[in-house]
């Protein structure tokens, strides 16, 4: 591929010709927001938080359909960038729930109770916390002036194996559509509107009578509580690997020394172990995340680290709990119910 010169941000750098402006940034470190991109999928273009500035354009430009072309000098932060943005998340925000993410008492809340009296129609759902939505919303900010969310009573679907559905979550960014269809080959989904909002459903009624194959790559995706696997914590052991994760803002990523690893907690969660242009090498559930990195010290494919505390389910844990189920008929009960699947 024909290589360019460009800069952003002030740092000169060398690139494909035609790749785009936010696959760039990424590689170069450099913290676009975005919540209907993936690196696993092809843009989605519709939430506009990546929007950039470019030297001698009037017109903001979204970096996951923008091209890079020799000369560009791009802008990621401006204050008309950072103004945008607001404006777009605030739209986002509007028709999502979202009291909690500007409450003081956030940290810790049980969700159970509010000091606030919100209603619990209008509260963050439970993966308050470790959300991505959350994360990117928090990096962006929220304006005072966002739209109260309207509770719109769009169907809960919980009935179904596997994966819960509620359409009042969906931010229409159809991440989950082009895993199912571009990624995973099924095309179980698609998108459709619900009362003035778009949303990702199944194409003929229910998940099973559309092709699903509940592989959870669709839930793997989701940025929000739209999609959630029914199981609850992950399980122990080691998880899949070859798996891209939507890039965290950089503050999130941890140098991968002994100095950083003894700082981890040593209880269950998840790891993500990345090489040094900060691309997933292996995600990892363990009893004990201190003690787990510990033993990837020697490793020198291993630059960087991320660590959850309890976590939810991974893509890969739902697809050993689904052949689980096709062979047993049921859903495992606990660690040693996995075994012959590992």
């Amino acid at each position: 591929m024909e290589k360019i010169k460009l800069t952003i941000d002030g740092r000169e750098m060398e690139a494909g010709l035609g790749s785009s402006l936010l696959l760039i940034a990424r590689e170069a470190d450099i913290y676009i927001p975005a919540i209907c991109s993936h690196p696993d999928l092809q843009p989605g273009g519709n939430c506009g938080l990546c929007v950039v500035e470019l030297a001698g354009q009037e017109d903001l430009v979204k970096a996951c359909e923008t091209s890079a072309a020799a000369g560009m000098e791009v802008y990621t932060n401006t204050p008309r960038v950072k103004e945008y943005r607001k404006e777009k998340m605030a739209a986002i925000l509007g028709d999502h729930p979202h009291a909690c993410l500007t409450c003081a008492q956030q940290e810790g809340c049980s969700r159970t109770q509010c000091s606030s009296n919100v209603s619990p129609d209008e509260r963050c759902c439970e993966k308050l916390g470790n959300c991505e939505l959350q994360k990117i919303a928090m990096y962006i900010g929220i304006k005072l002036d966002t739209p109260r969310y309207v509770y719109r009573e769009l169907p809960v679907i919980r009935e179904e194996k596997l994966i819960n559905r509620d359409y009042n979550l969906c931010i229409g960014c159809g991440r989950c559509v082009r895993m199912c269809s571009d990624v995973r080959g099924i095309g179980a989904l698609q998108m459709t509107e619900m009362q003035g909002k778009l949303v990702a459903v199944p194409k003929n009624g229910s998940l099973a009578d559309s092709g699903c194959r509940f592989c959870a790559a669709c839930v793997a995706v989701c940025p929000t509580g739209a999609l959630m696997d029914k199981a609850g914590r992950c399980l122990r052991g080691e998880l899949r690997r070859d798996i891209s994760k939507p890039p965290m803002p950089p503050e999130s990523w941890l140098v991968f020394n002994e100095e950083n690893v003894d700082k981890v907690p040593g209880v269950e969660g998840v790891l993500q172990l990345l090489d040094e242009k900060k691309m997933v090498l292996a995600i990892i559930g363990t009893a004990n995340l201190r003690e787990a990195l510990g033993e990837y010290l020697e490793n020198e494919k291993i630059s960087y680290f991320v660590y959850e505390e309890e976590p939810m389910y991974t893509s890969r844990e739902s697809q050993l709990i689904q052949q689980f189920l096709q062979k047993h008929g049921r859903l495992p009960e606990g660690v040693g119910d996995m075994d012959d699947l590992f």
